[in-house]
């Protein structure tokens, strides 16, 4: 993939990245990858990684980190409690910078 992907855990994150115009977005569907998953992320030119903001996407998240999931990994910390779907347009592309 010659692209930046957007990992979230769910399609209704997917959703409200897709009507804020962001794209690249793709969902987990949980909390963790499967070996086929990883195997396609792995392609990707750069990785961003916005879970949840609760204690399974934060555990998610610092695993994916300690398990180099990607050489061009960033993560992004979602606000305590929220997850993507939940936050507003402006919210979301102030965490995912320029390049939104």
């Amino acid at each position: 993939l010659d692209r930046r992907l957007i990992l979230v855990e769910g399609a209704w994150s997917v959703m409200k990245l897709h009507q804020a115009k962001v794209t690249g977005v793709v969902a987990l569907g949980g909390t963790s990858a499967s070996a086929s998953q990883r195997a396609l992320l792995a392609r990707a030119r750069r990785l961003v990684l916005l879970l949840d903001g609760d204690e399974a996407g934060r555990t998610a998240t610092a695993r994916f980190t300690n398990d180099r999931l990607h050489s061009a990994l960033r993560t992004i910390g979602c606000p305590t409690g929220r997850d993507p779907a939940d936050l507003d347009e402006a919210t979301l592309r102030g965490l995912l910078g320029p390049d939104a």
